[in-house]
């Protein structure tokens, strides 16, 4: 997992939380996840009886990175074990971890379609058919002459949901297409010597 420094540190002062509000912090963090409000940032825990003797500003910065770790282990895919060692690292008292990873595993597919359906990933190629086509004439000119490429490309959003994209180029931009794509492909194989 890729977790910044600074939400490392809120994680620090989350695990120093007392038991109850440690507990309501990292519920509070699901549940706003989970909402359907997308403006709601989870002002209203603050209210509550598990929290009340816990300074406002640190519970924010825990609240903050209990979300972000949630996200971050949903984004990496990360198993119960993995996110439990991660937490561990950070000194978390056992049965604290043991209630984060519960929230976590009963959440996490909720989580990862949440991240899906709020990705801002673009449509990728899966499939591409090409035709050659010449012109001889039109219906302004005599003689054309020239040949034209129809592509159509298949895609499919992060969502799973595919769309046909078409287009039309003549040979210029076909061979300006193809040189594009041959150096994207050399550049993907030197980045695949370095790696």
């Amino acid at each position: 997992m890729e977790i910044p420094d600074d939400i490392v540190m809120s994680l620090a002062v989350l695990a120093k939380l007392p038991t109850p509000a440690f507990k309501a912090t990292v519920n509070a963090a699901a549940d706003k996840l989970l909402a359907s409000g997308a403006g709601d940032n989870g002002d209203d825990f603050l209210g509550s009886k598990a929290v009340a003797n816990v300074d406002p500003i640190q519970l924010k910065a825990s609240f903050g990175a209990a979300t972000v770790t949630f996200v971050e282990a949903s984004k990496s895919n990360q198993t119960v074990e993995g996110l439990s060692s991660f937490l561990e690292e950070l000194s978390l008292e056992e049965d604290k971890q043991k209630h984060f990873c519960a929230k976590f595993e009963e959440n996490r597919e909720k989580f990862r379609v949440l991240l899906r359906r709020t990705g801002f990933a673009l449509p990728h190629v899966t499939d591409v058919d090409w035709k050659l086509e010449y012109y001889m004439k039109s219906n302004q000119l005599e003689k054309v002459n020239e040949p034209h490429f129809t592509l159509q490309f298949a895609t499919e959003d992060n969502l799973g949901e595919t769309d046909q994209v078409q287009l039309t180029c003549s040979l210029a931009q076909m061979q300006d297409l193809v040189s594009k794509l041959k150096d994207a492909s050399k550049r993907l194989e030197l980045l695949k010597e370095t790696n």
